[in-house]
């Protein structure tokens, strides 16, 4: 049996309640304790294995966000698509919707910050889909398609105008 003492001031003691515990020999509770003391260290190590994999597995690439409004003409892009080649390191990519994008949103990748070639097409309605999950996309005839734009990347936003002449290329 153990007896817990609970200590209620500093000069008084009183016991608090008795718990029965079953007898277990001394090899076998060196058993449990060292079994319990590998299971503990198994769960830290898987533990900060797992933090370490997540943590890896992060957007810090050498890729920045960047957002901003893209338009055409002077009127917002319906819909679009923004290539990002930078001189140096991966390309990024982006949605235009509603006359705006997010390199951080809708399956976009990062930028690499400084000297970039953007290559933007733009159409006046998003594509429709048409059927099941094997349909296939019907495209509005884009308004212009691939116009190079070149561009000194350095902040969190860039705001692109399209002129009214790419969609004569």
């Amino acid at each position: 049996m153990l007896v817990v003492r609970l200590l209620l001031s500093s000069d008084r003691t009183s016991d608090f309640c008795v718990f029965p515990l079953p007898a277990v020999e001394p090899p076998r509770a060196r058993q449990l304790f060292f079994q319990g003391h590998v299971m503990t260290k198994r769960i830290l190590f898987y533990s900060v294995l797992l933090i370490s994999v997540s943590v890896g597995c992060g957007r810090n690439d050498g890729r920045d966000a960047l957002s901003g409004k893209a338009s055409f003409n002077g009127q917002p892009i319906a819909y679009g698509e923004i290539v990002f080649h930078p001189e140096q390191g991966p390309e990024g990519s982006a949605t235009i919707r509603d006359g705006r994008y997010d390199t951080s949103i809708d399956g976009g990748r990062g930028i690499t910050r400084g000297p970039n070639t953007l290559l933007i097409t733009g159409y006046e309605t998003e594509p429709v889909a048409v059927g099941d999950e094997t349909a296939t996309i019907v495209n509005a005839p884009p308004l212009f398609s691939s116009f190079e734009l070149k561009a000194e990347l350095s902040s969190d936003t860039f705001d692109i105008e399209v002129p009214a002449e790419a969609a004569k290329k």
